[in-house]
């Protein structure tokens, strides 16, 4: 893997990681704003929701590269010869 790959990998390792920070921030604000201080405050909730899916983009492409998704091979593994090659 060159240097410029690994550096790329660290930084959506190290954004995935910032994304969940500030999701879990604004959730804690938010549930401490509106049950304390009696204000509700309608960004706080949307941009949680932009940065959980953020981290689930992010997080995706890592599990991919490390080979951590599911995988159902029930059918596969009835498979001999060439069709288990696909």
């Amino acid at each position: 893997m060159s240097a410029l790959t690994r550096f790329v990998w660290k930084v959506v390792e190290i954004a995935a990681l910032i994304a969940f920070i500030v999701m879990l921030i604004l959730v804690v604000a938010q549930i401490f704003i509106r049950y304390v201080l009696k204000v509700s405050v309608p960004w706080t909730e949307e941009a949680a929701r932009w940065f959980y899916a953020w981290q689930i983009f992010l997080g995706s492409a890592v599990a991919m590269r490390e080979g951590l998704h599911l995988r159902v091979t029930v059918l596969l593994d009835r498979c001999t010869g060439k069709p288990r090659v696909l």
